[in-house]
């Protein structure tokens, strides 16, 4: 019997890095530690996804890509130009791990283990294989340099070819600029790249290239432990979460919006995790087992939402998929191809309607991290 994991639950582990966020070496971690363990937690096995492919024999040389985003390091501008417009979104970034994984990744313990084990020789390489998970590398004058932690680009895409365009107001002042030009920025935004938060497929499929720790080498070599217990909404609602534009006040999401994260994170949870079955070497290995439990914790989830949610199909059509759990390449590949083309459906919706979910999603005590206080 294949276990369920909760998509909902993070897993207790690397109880060293809890002190990061827990105040004094030594003491007990209060909750606001506890929550910053956890997002500690996400973040070595953000690391742990971007260190590569290995084997006994495995090396930096390995051919597999780099896991991440994958972005252009030429078409990447830094977080120093966001920051120009998004002054207040910049300090919140600035007192989160994302910011502090440029200082810490290279560092910590685990990270350095994992990178014997997996024969990574520089953690903090430009070109290496933690770079895309880890780091915000862009071009130097020579070579790609890493210039900063997880940063703006890393889940909005490089900005490049869209950082004018989304900022100039179509030419004009703010107030001045009507509603279809705006309409038509923003689609050239979204043509060259960025990736808006209205988007909601295409963040958090971003999410889950770093989150869903799909390398199998990682897990049965490395011996690091599968998944982040990634959860969207909680982990969006917490210390990232970064709300200022249009307030002052980096207020929670609406009720509408929580639903439809909650929803986004279940659908790409089961998406990754059939994907990287489908891929698997060593179907009986640790990496393929907890992955299957992964889909499965995920598929149960949906099921629920199915259930509380009979008007909405791609729900429906989403479970039909993964019951039962494919075992073969080409059948889990057209599972995950199914699941993707659903919550691509589903994400176009508003949320509104869909109240009879609130029950199952995560409350304010679960988010991870301290919410900032602009």
């Amino acid at each position: 019997m294949i276990p369920r994991v909760d998509p909902d639950r993070t897993p207790r582990f690397l109880h060293r890095t809890a002190a990061l966020g827990a105040g004094a070496p030594g003491r007990r971690a209060s909750a606001t530690g506890r929550h910053r363990h956890r997002t500690v937690a996400a973040a070595l096995v953000g690391l742990a996804f971007s260190l590569g492919p290995t084997g006994p024999a495995a090396t930096e040389d390995a051919t597999s890509p780099n896991p991440g985003p994958g972005l252009d390091a030429g078409a990447v501008m830094g977080p120093g130009e966001c920051a120009e417009c998004h002054e207040k979104t910049a300090r919140i970034w600035e007192r989160t791990l994302h910011h502090a994984l440029f200082r810490q990744t290279h560092r910590s313990r685990e990270g350095t283990s994992f990178a014997k084990k997996l024969r990574v020789r520089r953690i903090k390489g430009a070109t290496g294989l933690c770079a895309s998970c880890h780091y915000t590398v862009r071009m130097g004058r020579k070579r790609p340099r890493s210039v900063a932690g997880v940063s703006c680009e890393s889940c909005h895409g490089a900005s490049r070819d869209w950082i004018k365009v989304h900022s100039e107001f179509s030419g004009k002042e703010k107030e001045t600029e009507s509603p279809e030009e705006a309409k038509e920025r923003w689609a050239k935004s979204e043509a060259a790249g960025m990736i808006r938060p209205r988007n909601l497929y295409a963040l958090a499929k971003n999410c889950h290239t770093c989150h869903s720790t799909a390398h199998e080498e990682l897990i049965n070599v490395g011996g690091h432990p599968q998944g982040s217990g990634f959860e969207l909404l909680s982990w969006t609602m917490g210390e990232v979460r970064h709300n200022v534009w249009h307030t002052d006040s980096n207020d929670e999401a609406t009720p509408e919006r929580k639903r439809m994260l909650y929803l986004a994170g279940l659908s790409l949870t089961l998406e990754t995790a059939l994907e990287a079955l489908s891929a698997v070497r060593e179907p009986h290995g640790k990496y393929a087992t907890e992955m299957r439990a992964r889909a499965a914790g995920a598929s149960d989830k949906l099921t629920e939402a199915s259930r509380l949610l009979p008007d909405v199909p791609e729900l429906k059509v989403m479970v039909g998929a993964a019951e039962p759990i494919a075992t073969g390449a080409e059948e889990l590949r057209s599972s995950a191809a199914t699941v993707a083309a659903q919550a691509r459906s589903l994400l176009e919706r508003d949320g509104k309607g869909l109240g009879a979910i609130d029950g199952m999603l995560p409350g304010a005590d679960d988010y991870v991290g301290k919410v900032a206080d602009p």
